[in-house]
Formats: structure tokens, C-alpha cells, sequence
């Protein structure tokens, strides 16, 4: 099965990216992400990482995103 979301941003890309490069902001554009404890510095170049956490309290599972060489993962 394909699926395709597309959603068009009334912002230029240089503003979109802004944005997404801004590793405090994660929680705002990331659904179920409730607090960042840390950012990399140099985030988002590869390697970097975002330390946050999901869920509620009392259950806050601990989360990292590193900026991959391609594509997108999550640890």
C-alpha cells in the first residue's frame, strides 16, 4: 500500500527550515513529544541528536533523534 500526505505550507522553504533546524521547537511539530532535555550542538548536521521525551507524567520514556547521513531515524 502507497500512501501520499501532502499538506502546502503558506511559508518559503528558507522559513520552513528555519523552523524544523530549531531543535527546541521539536515538540511543537512532533506529535507525542512532551519536554527536549537537550539539543546537539551544530543540530541538524549530521550526527547531531535531539534528547526529549514522550508521554506523561509519570511515565516520560526517554527518546533520541539523530540526524541521519539519509533519510530520517529515530532511536
Amino acid at each position: 500500500m502507497n500512501v501520499q500526505v501532502r499538506r502546502r505550507i503558506p511559508a518559503s522553504p528558507e522559513r520552513v527550515f528555519a523552523v524544523l533546524s530549531d531543535g527546541w521547537s521539536y515538540p511543537l511539530w512532533v506529535v507525542g513529544v512532551t519536554h527536549m532535555r537537550a539539543v546537539d550542538q551544530g543540530y541538524p548536521a549530521v550526527g547531531t541528536r535531539l534528547h526529549h521525551s514522550v508521554g506523561t507524567w509519570p511515565f516520560h520514556p526517554h527518546g533520541r533523534f539523530r540526524q541521519p547521513l539519509t533519510g530520517h531515524a529515530a532511536e
